[in-house]
């Protein structure tokens, strides 16, 4: 996030709290944070963020257990005997008739760019939708994370070639600037963690294929090797956030899924953590 935008958020979510008479804030004390720093160490290839080991523990000494949150690790850490009772609500009207309408910005990244996906549609993922996806501070993560979610929740079938996950950590590391320890553990927990992905191979037909749509939508054979991906799998569409496979995606007839804004997107280019 840039740093006005950080900015921003911050005053906002402050302005919330001092107005709200229903919010609670509560103190992490040091034992909490002790604790929290003990589940990291134990379970790190369940979460491996020490925010949200220390929401969870503040969660049981409040005998809370929803959290409203888009973030699937609330949800693997059920497969822990002690957090069994956490219950991850990822919708704002699932927690009862008290929920605000969502704004403009929040419609825009929630319109579908297609009927609703079924169960049983296969969509390709690029390497820089996986990415986004496990790297928190990215610009586009917070409109890539709902959208895949929805597949890893087994509402669509995700669908990567199998050098995806591979790639992904070379951008995350050497595009981006990502520590090389947490990439490995994202990229290890997304595989170990996710088992409604599908991974295909790059075989030789694929390959060939790639080249002759290159050829024929005079277009780079990197971009054709997800189109010819999608064709060989019978998948529906590719969820990127290219904006080149617009038309590719329409020549080929394949829906093309895009969550992030244009105004976003163009923020892109120049992103590297901090």
């Amino acid at each position: 996030m840039d740093t006005d935008f950080r900015l921003s958020l911050i005053r906002n979510l402050d302005s919330v709290i001092q107005n709200s008479a229903k919010l609670k804030l509560e103190k992490v004390g040091e034992t909490d944070f002790a604790t929290a720093k003990s589940y990291l160490r134990k379970h790190a290839e369940v979460i491996p963020k020490l925010t949200d080991w220390t929401s969870l523990v503040i969660m049981r000494r409040n005998s809370v257990s929803k959290i409203l949150s888009l973030d699937g690790d609330f949800r693997d850490v059920r497969s822990l005997a002690e957090f069994k009772w956490v219950e991850r609500i990822n919708q704002a009207r699932l927690l009862g008739p008290e929920h605000h309408a969502p704004s403009g910005e929040e419609r825009l990244s929630q319109t579908p760019a297609r009927p609703p996906l079924a169960a049983r549609d296969k969509i390709t993922l690029d390497v820089k939708t996986l990415a986004i996806f496990l790297v928190e501070d990215h610009p586009g993560n917070r409109y890539v994370a709902p959208q895949l979610e929805e597949g890893l929740q087994g509402r669509f079938i995700p669908l990567t070639p199998d050098i995806v996950p591979i790639r992904a950590y070379w951008i995350m590391t050497r595009q981006w600037g990502c520590d090389r320890e947490e990439s490995e553990k994202a990229i290890r927990h997304f595989l170990d963690h996710y088992p409604t992905v599908q991974y295909c191979r790059i075989t030789r037909e694929v390959v060939h294929v790639a080249f002759e749509l290159a050829r024929e939508l005079h277009h780079d054979a990197f971009d054709t090797a997800y189109l010819a991906v999608a064709l060989q799998n019978q998948a529906t569409g590719i969820m990127t956030t290219d904006t080149d496979f617009r038309n590719l995606c329409q020549k080929k007839h394949l829906q093309y899924l895009n969550p992030v804004p244009t105004r976003v997107l163009k923020k892109f280019a120049a992103w590297k953590t901090a």
